[in-house]
């Protein structure tokens, strides 16, 4: 394979569309100062539903809290105070 052959790969590669829906890593956003990540598209696929995780960092309130879903119907709550420094 060429030079330019393998350039010419590598571009039609760069094109290629990307899926977001189908991430693994978790989903992060921002709403307002909440800092908010959950269990990604792609891993509620893979566990076809079974778990899901929120967690949500609220500097206001200065607290950390984990929501967890098993099998789904046993939901979990926790929080968990952040002291200030």
């Amino acid at each position: 394979m060429g030079a330019d052959r393998l350039d010419d790969l590598w571009t039609r590669a760069k094109m290629i569309v990307p899926l977001p829906f189908l991430s693994l890593g978790p989903r992060i956003e921002k709403s307002g100062e909440t800092l908010i990540a959950r269990t990604s598209f792609g891993q509620a696929l893979i566990y076809l539903g079974l778990f899901r995780r929120r967690v949500e960092v609220d500097p206001a309130r200065r607290v950390i809290s984990i929501q967890d879903r098993y099998f789904w119907l046993f939901p979990r709550e926790r929080s968990v105070p952040v002291a200030p420094h």
